[in-house]
């Protein structure tokens, strides 16, 4: 399996020196700045990024500036408090499991991943603790209905299923439909469109309005200006790289 890149985790292409990213939408505007090796590696940002295959560990900073886990892995984010994260791998290379630990090694949540036959990642199955993430759940008295019922116990009791995910690729490998489960409920189906540089022109969830994204693009196939509209919301993010030639 091939792992990320920084650039690609970033979605970029070319030998980028310098990223800075904004949003036209926010009041003030925040820059985020990110510069690059010749080699692609990140070397300098808001975040550190640190490679977890098949997703990626990213480390932010505590309003004290000290560092905070948070991990990355396959499309969901996961913050329980956990202090380390150890993945263990597959005879074949492959990670099979990640488990998130707090600073006294109880397990806080495990992750197993799934593969197609080309070892690319096809789902993940996010499974609770030793400590339960919200054992005030498991002490409610009778929920009144049997899906309420499950999605407690996930939540509320140690070990128990949480969040389950299923991706679909399209013919280039790129993951075209997502879908997700909570304490094996289904709750979304997302479906995604490509435009020919690669980038999501067209996201919708299930029977919800569907978010439509147009971009501009500069010389290395990189874009600069991204507009997303659903029904009246607009947002627009723009990008300034600079790159080594």
């Amino acid at each position: 399996m091939q792992v990320p890149s920084d650039l690609t985790l970033l979605d970029l292409r070319g030998p980028v020196r310098e990223l800075e990213e904004w949003s036209e939408t926010e009041t003030p505007a925040l820059v985020r700045r990110y510069s690059f090796d010749r080699a692609g590696a990140l070397v300098g940002g808001p975040t550190r990024l640190i490679r977890t295959a098949p997703g990626v560990e990213i480390e932010t900073l505590n309003e004290d500036g000290s560092w905070a886990p948070r991990w990355f892995a396959s499309g969901g984010w996961f913050n329980a408090g956990a202090a380390e994260a150890v993945t263990s791998f597959s005879p074949r290379g492959l990670p099979a499991e990640t488990k998130l630990l707090s600073r006294g090694g109880a397990v806080l949540s495990r992750i197993e991943y799934q593969y197609d036959a080309e070892d690319r990642l096809s789902g993940t199955v996010r499974y609770g603790g030793d400590i339960p993430l919200c054992p005030e759940l498991a002490r409610v008295p009778s929920p009144p209905t049997e899906r309420e019922r499950q999605l407690m116990g996930a939540f509320g009791e140690p070990n128990q299923l949480q969040v389950g995910e299923t991706f679909l690729r399209d013919a280039m490998g790129r993951v075209a439909e997502e879908i997700r489960t909570i304490a094996g409920l289904p709750v979304s189906h997302i479906v995604r469109q490509f435009n020919g540089e690669g980038d999501v022109v067209r996201f919708q969830n299930r029977d919800e309005p569907p978010y439509e994204m147009e971009y501009e693009y500069d010389t290395r196939a990189n874009w600069t200006r991204k507009v997303t509209r659903c029904l009246d919301w607009r947002g627009e993010e723009r990008r300034r790289i600079s790159y080594y030639d």
